[in-house]
């Protein structure tokens, strides 16, 4: 069977690059139409915020009963991250679940594009990451990576915690200033890709495609975001069904 859509689509970037507008913008079109302009089925999105804000929650309780936070403090109900190998573990975790959902629906990938959205930094961000992935999973995946400024990043992370318009949608929520400073300044995405705007990544032998998108300036506007994502994702749809072997 002709492939129709992409199975996993990584989207990557530092935190506040823009990705949970990508998954806005998608959102508002019907799935026949996100299928025919661009590749993409009936999706589900898996993000590795939901699973360590999970387990800082855990801590809370653990704190209660007499012993010592390691993986992040909390001050004024804010998460400060103290063990940043717990980031590696989410993404053994995204192994996990990715290979369930084939297990449960071996033929999930029919019908369904999933997203796998997560936020690295520092030296060594995305090679060791994308060296955690299994083969299996890199096999059928393509990266959209969102590009702006740190700069940028900090601004829309401390607008979008304060947007009335946003209060009950994916776009409200906010990494500590601490951790963006620490943590999300720098990743090593032009280093890998050696500033090249597409191309393929080479982990475990296999050849991924991927994307480099500009995202700014910030917008909302469904024409402006359909010219600066279409390109790019018929890009990688083209990368993606002609990868070499």
């Amino acid at each position: 069977m002709t492939k129709q859509s992409f199975d996993n689509l990584m989207l990557i970037g530092r935190a506040a690059a823009g990705k949970s507008e990508l998954i806005d913008f998608l959102k508002q079109l019907s799935e026949s139409e996100r299928l025919e302009k661009y590749r993409i089925g009936a999706f589900e999105e898996v993000d590795d915020f939901p699973w360590l804000y999970a387990m800082w929650q855990d801590e809370d309780l653990w704190e209660k009963l007499g012993r010592k936070r390691t993986l992040a403090n909390k001050r004024d109900n804010v998460y400060l991250t103290l063990d940043y190998e717990i980031y590696d573990f989410t993404i053994l975790k995204f192994n996990r679940e990715i290979a369930k959902k084939q297990k449960e629906n071996p033929n999930y990938y029919d019908n369904n594009t999933l997203f796998v959205e997560y936020a690295r930094g520092q030296d060594d961000a995305y090679k060791k990451t994308l060296n955690l992935f299994d083969k299996d999973v890199l096999e059928n995946t393509a990266i959209f990576y969102l590009d702006n400024t740190f700069e940028e990043s900090m601004r829309r992370n401390t607008i979008r915690a304060t947007d009335k318009d946003t209060e009950q949608t994916i776009l409200h929520h906010r990494t500590p200033l601490e951790v963006m400073e620490h943590y999300y300044k720098t990743n090593d995405w032009q280093e890998i890709t050696e500033k090249k705007p597409h191309g393929y990544l080479e982990f475990h032998g296999v050849k991924v495609p991927f994307v480099t998108v500009w995202n700014m300036p910030e917008t909302l506007d469904f024409n402006e975001l359909e010219k600066r994502y279409g390109p790019a994702l018929d890009q990688l749809w083209r990368l993606y069904v002609d990868k070499p072997l």
